[in-house]
């Protein structure tokens, strides 16, 4: 009986080898666009998760911000058309499940509750529009920002194109124990 033997076949595009299971290098985490799910621990802490969020990331270079100088609408049509994006379940222990529905009601509050605000403090005679009005745009303002920064499902896309996807926010724990990106 022969023997046969193969060769391995040569990756056909030049640079590092495709991604086949989601990876860490530094404090970022990679994640092959193949993927639909993370290993089933807190991204956060790395204890066996309790919850899988589904969450779709979008991500769009850099340059696409300088389309805000020509105004809001073109640069919203034009993210609209570039951008990449990912959908994944990331698993979350309990705490910090809890975590993040607790900040996604405070977000809540906040930006529907500048209008209520805004609306009772005009009720309330002349006096008190100007203060009322001010509050509820810092509400408002203040739930924007608390958004984007606090209720992404603690992981913030750095880069997101048809191969894979990076991430920053992952917890050492969770990113130890997975491969580490070669």
């Amino acid at each position: 009986m022969a023997v046969t033997s193969y060769a391995p076949i040569a990756s056909p595009l030049p640079g590092p080898a495709p991604l086949l299971a989601a990876s860490w290098q530094g404090n970022d985490l990679y994640v092959p666009q193949s993927a639909t799910a993370l290993p089933a621990f807190c991204v956060k802490c790395g204890q066996r998760a309790a919850v899988h969020k589904t969450k779709t990331y979008y991500w769009h270079e850099p340059w696409v911000y300088f389309m805000i100088l020509a105004g809001l609408v073109v640069y919203a049509v034009v993210a609209l058309i570039v951008r990449k994006r990912i959908k994944l379940e990331v698993p979350l222990c309990s705490d910090h499940a809890r975590t993040l529905s607790q900040r996604k009601m405070i977000a809540a509050a906040l930006l529907l509750g500048f209008l209520p605000v805004g609306i009772a403090g005009s009720m309330m005679g002349d006096a008190y529009i100007r203060w009322a009005w001010l509050i509820a745009t810092i509400m408002l303002i203040a739930g924007s920002v608390y958004v984007s920064i606090a209720v992404k499902c603690f992981l913030k896309p750095t880069h997101i194109d048809d191969a894979y996807a990076s991430f920053k926010g992952p917890g050492d724990a969770f990113l130890r124990q997975l491969p580490m990106r070669g």
